[in-house]
């Protein structure tokens, strides 16, 4: 499941970065068209609404920057971390959204607004998808203090007046407390 969320995250990172930087560039497109409609004699042409392409352009940044994250939250969830990855999955997906719904209106006719919706949709199966990678076990091998008696602390003396870390003295084969299982080596 976590090469899954991992491979989901990077194609949601891709799409919404390539995409991003496709859309981006019609929008600075379109930005100097409109420039070169003002600066034309005879007044302005184009009828434009400046506030919504400057949130479009806003929201195509914010896909840009959702590539480090996107990798970010896969790297999360192969290090078992499925929540973090998934909110944050969640959060790069849903934060174009987010700027695109400020004005309080979303409008899917704008070309350059389609790509912000379907490109980066791998970041909603990817952190759908983290919630279910398990947490890493608890392995008892790693943790076994077995071999050392836990009432037993040496404290090495040498004269210096230095603090020094305790060490912990290995059991005697012959300790009353045969019954507890001892590491192999």
């Amino acid at each position: 499941m976590r090469v899954v969320v991992m491979i989901f995250a990077l194609l949601g990172a891709a799409g919404g970065g390539l995409m991003g930087l496709v859309a981006l560039d019609a929008v600075k497109k379109r930005e100097t068209e409109i420039e070169a409609d003002k600066s034309r004699a005879g007044g302005r042409r184009l009828i434009v609404n400046e506030k919504r392409l400057a949130r479009t352009k806003l929201a195509l940044y914010t896909m840009i920057a959702g590539v480090p994250l996107g990798v970010i939250g896969g790297a999360l969830a192969l290090k078992r971390k499925g929540v973090i990855a998934g909110v944050l999955l969640l959060v790069t997906y849903a934060l174009p959204f987010v700027i695109l719904l400020a004005d309080g209106e979303l409008d899917m006719s704008d070309e350059r607004a389609r790509p912000i919706f379907f490109f980066p949709a791998g970041f909603v199966i990817a952190g759908l998808l983290a919630f279910f990678v398990r947490p890493a076990r608890k392995n008892k091998n790693d943790e076994d203090e077995s071999y050392f008696d836990d009432d037993e602390i040496e404290v090495e003396e040498d004269g210096d007046d230095r603090p020094r870390k305790p060490t912990r003295r290995p059991r005697d084969e012959d300790d009353e407390r045969d019954d507890r299982p001892r590491r192999r080596r």
